[in-house]
């Protein structure tokens, strides 16, 4: 069954049917570099229509980490979510936090291939005594 999912500003994200393709957990927010959350399987490709980012532990959270998501060379930033222009954490990120980043356009959803692989990349660590995260990845295969 085929699934419309439309964004906060009316965009149509995703005609197909989305589900979770990934939960990566027990990243820390402090320390930077990238974490793959996804690789795409051999014979399909895969389109990544949303992540959320859970803050699972923080304590004392003072500066934000800054992050980018995607599968493009040591960058990781092919993905632009709609919410996430600035692409970094609130410093209110406590324990159960949660955000959801949706694509913002179809432009801003790569069709990643067989073997592409979709990670986040902690470009400035946060101010914090600790700060854990857990990434559920969106999308769908075609």
């Amino acid at each position: 069954m085929a699934v419309t999912v439309t964004s906060e500003l009316g965009q149509v994200v995703s005609d197909g049917p989305i589900s979770k393709l990934a939960t990566v957990t027990g990243i820390n927010a402090k320390t930077t570099g990238a974490t793959t959350l996804y690789t795409v399987p051999t014979g399909v490709s895969a389109v990544i229509t949303g992540v959320t980012i859970r803050c699972t532990a923080a304590d004392t959270v003072g500066g934000a980490a800054n992050y980018s998501l995607g599968a493009n060379s040591t960058d990781f930033n092919d993905f632009v979510g709609i919410n996430s222009v600035v692409l970094t954490l609130a410093n209110t990120c406590i324990d159960g936090a949660w955000y959801m980043i949706w694509a913002a356009s179809p432009a801003s959803q790569p069709v990643y291939v067989a073997g592409k692989v979709f990670s986040i990349k902690i470009t400035t660590g946060a101010t914090a005594t600790s700060q854990a995260l857990a990434v559920d990845v969106f999308g769908y295969l075609i």
